[in-house]
């Protein structure tokens, strides 16, 4: 599978996971609901293109082990625009940046496994 095809699958993959889960929270505001869209747009082609070169250019062991920093990037960068931009205050940005990257992260590795 070639890297746009890889980006575009979990952008949308992601995507959708994250606003279900964020929608069973209880995230509801229409501009809370734009916001998770468009932090997942800012981050998730970052990790998943970084994620992929070293993959290329390293392997796989290399990967594992820049996908623990990518991800922590990922969560802590969404965590900040969380805690600025979302009206919903149920939970800290973080919590919920948390929450979200950890489900849609785990269900991607299962959705990974069963494809591959």
């Amino acid at each position: 599978m070639n890297l746009f095809k890889i980006m575009g699958v979990s952008l949308i993959l992601t995507i959708i996971i994250e606003l279900v889960c964020a929608l069973i929270i209880g995230v509801r505001n229409k501009k809370d609901i734009v916001n998770v869209i468009l932090v997942n747009i800012l981050t998730n082609p970052l990790v998943v293109s970084i994620s992929f070169l070293i993959n290329l250019r390293y392997g796989l062991i290399p990967k594992r082990i820049a996908m623990i920093f990518l991800e922590l990037f990922a969560f802590i960068t969404e965590g900040f625009i969380y805690n600025k931009c979302l009206e919903f205050k149920k939970y800290n940005g973080f919590i919920l940046s948390f929450i979200l990257n950890f489900i849609s992260y785990s269900l991607g590795l299962i959705i990974n496994y069963i494809i591959w």
